[in-house]
């Protein structure tokens, strides 16, 4: 794993988000109109590797589909398609999910961590692909998160996880 310092507190409460009006904000995406909703808001003090500027994402649930999309809500056109890493599983080895969370000065009880998924049209149809080596952690008692880069070379940059046909 790379050095990272712990997890900093998130710049703003869900309360204190600019678009928390009772009737939700509706924000132009890439993929069409989704409703912000500042009880899912999940902040990334340190941005994404890319993006700097996208502090605050939401995660968008796709219907009859394994991958979630992580919705930036400071800039529409920034999103991310991310799978869960189940905890149960070795993907991320238990080792470096401990280290990590030591790293970042969270409680394993509370980290959830995401693969970056990418697609592309393969002989089979369209395949999905998942960044192990670089997962995104998300304090789920904070709701703040962050992107690390695992040292161990063996985690796969373009895991293979299932046509989607």
């Amino acid at each position: 794993m790379t050095a990272a310092a712990a997890l900093p507190e998130p710049a703003m409460t869900p309360t204190q988000h600019p678009f928390a009006d009772p009737e939700g904000t509706m924000l132009a995406t890439r993929f069409g109109m989704i409703r912000m909703d500042p009880e899912r808001l999940l902040s990334f003090p340190s941005g994404l590797p890319g993006f700097p500027g996208s502090h605050r994402f939401q995660l968008e649930r796709i219907t009859g589909s394994p991958v979630l999309l992580l919705q930036s809500l400071d800039d529409g056109a920034v999103a991310f398609f991310v799978m869960p890493i189940p905890r149960e599983s070795d993907l991320v080895r238990s080792a470096d999910r401990s280290a990590t969370c030591h790293v970042l000065a969270l409680d394993p009880d509370h980290a959830d961590y995401l693969a970056v998924v990418t697609a592309r049209q393969g002989s089979e149809g369209l395949e999905l692909f998942a960044n192990l080596r670089a997962p995104i952690v998300i304090d789920t008692q904070r709701r703040i998160g962050t992107q690390i880069v695992l040292a161990d070379s063996s985690y796969s940059l373009r895991h293979r996880v299932l046509p989607s046909n």
